[in-house]
């Protein structure tokens, strides 16, 4: 029998089996079109995660256009449907398990210097394991791509298609409602419940000058609730936004568990096909038109290199064939260190208790009446952007995240361990504040400058690549933090 970690008396097979009776309507995936398998098709797209799963939809609306979509993972887990239970999916059956390489300047509190990192192997991608929170991002990040000579990349060009992919069941007033799209098929929702303790951080932001904004306001400074890709308080991954309704296309087959090992080419170098393992078979299927790698910042670099694609001298070092060297295929790696572990307790009542996701009284409000605990995550409530201290006041350094509860709050059982924090550590830190209600708050750094890398461990397509995040390297990065997050406590 296996067990979720840290919950060891509720067994994963009952409790998927209570969630198949209960989200029977939200839990059908089962479009694997496998059997019908052709030889060629005029696009094939690896990886069907929030981009393959778009792309397929979309080029299947041509009927004349064959499109065959590859995911090496399955159907999203029952328990991925409820919301307050995106902890437990983590390095899960739909979770690749990733971890990076061991750090030299940070991760000093985690097991071997490293974490886990999360990315979704299933139909869907990370959206079925995430947090589910809906940010559009700053509109000066946009506009900065743009200058550096990507046309149409501007805020004014992109806005258009974030409201066309919008569908907004929030609320908003007279400024807001403007910002949203309404028809899309990607819903969004405000959270029904919500702590107390969240309202606290609220007037907080306020007595310091913010305003509370909406979380897609390309301005963003200020502090608000998070928003979150759920259709009545059930998770709404990209699978269920474009994927189930497009897949009884019949220019359109879905491949489940075929794990893409190399890209095919032809004599000049164009791709041509996949070869995929499915079903502990080696297949191959070639394209008409054009093969799409949409395997995620991690697999899409790992694939081109097991192809050839690459640094030359990588690729040597582990006997692959070099088809072309291109030394920046894996490198570029740009991330978001976050600073997590401040801690204040609470009365209890006012912020949120992990273990409540287990109580019979929790289950049956989210059963009966899609309301309580479960229909948030139990992650971060809320955010605020505070206005720079160097630079551009209104493009922020950091994003402060508020979390209703602490590390310590679960005993250890399940925010320790898929946050890979170091048992000693957590101990020392964390123990005290066992089965107390509080908040956290944390820290992202916005626009990092180090950048880390993906490479490969070997030329087996099965063995996991190397992820090194390298935060900090630059200088700037921990300076910037410092500042900003220094300038922020002492405000608040």
């Amino acid at each position: 029998m296996t067990y979720f970690p840290g919950i060891r008396a509720i067994p994963v097979a009952l409790l998927r089996l209570l969630l198949v009776v209960i989200l029977r309507e939200s839990g059908e995936h089962y479009y694997d079109g496998s059997s019908k398998l052709l030889n060629q098709y005029d696009f094939i797209i690896v990886g069907g995660g929030s981009a393959g799963s778009v792309l397929a939809a979309r080029l299947s609306e041509i009927p004349q256009w064959r499109v065959l979509l590859l995911e090496a993972g399955g159907p999203p887990p029952p328990e991925s449907h409820v919301p307050g239970f995106n902890q437990l999916l983590l390095q899960g059956d739909a979770d690749w398990n990733y971890f990076t390489t061991r750090q030299k300047k940070s991760f000093n509190g985690f097991t071997d210097n490293r974490i886990p990192y999360p990315r979704g192997r299933v139909i869907g991608g990370s959206s079925v394991i995430n947090s589910m929170f809906w940010v559009r991002g700053n509109r000066r990040d946009f506009d900065n791509w743009e200058a550096m000579g990507n046309p149409g990349w501007g805020y004014k060009d992109v806005d258009p298609y974030f409201k066309k992919l919008e569908d907004f069941r929030g609320k908003v007033n007279a400024k807001t409602a403007s910002i949203h799209g309404y028809d899309g098929p990607v819903t969004v929702e405000n959270r029904v419940w919500r702590t107390p303790a969240l309202e606290g951080f609220l007037r907080a932001g306020k007595q310091m000058g913010y305003d509370i904004v909406d979380p897609s306001d390309p301005d963003q400074i200020g502090f608000f609730e998070v928003d979150i890709t759920a259709k009545n308080s059930v998770r709404w991954s990209t699978a269920d936004a474009y994927i189930k309704p497009s897949a009884s296309r019949p220019n359109l087959h879905v491949v489940l568990n075929a794990h893409v090992t190399k890209i095919l080419f032809d004599d000049y170098k164009r791709a041509i096909g996949v070869r995929f393992e499915h079903r502990r078979k080696l297949k191959s299927v070639y394209a008409r038109r054009e093969v799409l790698l949409s395997a995620g910042a991690i697999g899409s670099p790992q694939i081109l290199m097991l192809s050839g694609v690459g640094p030359a001298d990588h690729l040597y070092q582990h006997g692959i064939p070099v088809l072309v060297n291109v030394p920046g295929v894996g490198h570029n790696l740009n991330d978001h260190p976050y600073l997590t572990g401040l801690a204040w307790t609470t009365k209890n009542g006012s912020s949120y208790n992990i273990l409540d996701i287990v109580h019979p009284l929790t289950l049956q409000k989210y059963i009966h009446k899609r309301d309580g605990p479960l229909t948030s995550t139990i992650s971060i409530e809320g955010y605020a952007w505070p206005l720079s201290a160097e630079g551009d006041p209104y493009w922020p350094e950091v994003q402060i995240a508020f979390l209703p509860f602490t590390i310590g709050n679960d005993y250890g059982l399940i925010t320790s361990h898929v946050l890979g924090i170091d048992r000693n550590l957590y101990y020392k830190y964390f123990h005290s504040l066992s089965g107390r209600e509080g908040f956290s708050l944390g820290a992202f750094l916005t626009r990092p400058k180090s950048r880390g890398t993906v490479k490969l461990k070997s030329a087996n397509p099965m063995d996991a690549p190397l992820i090194d995040t390298n935060y900090f390297d630059h200088p700037d990065d921990m300076a910037a933090f410092i500042r900003e997050c220094g300038v922020w406590l002492v405000c608040a």
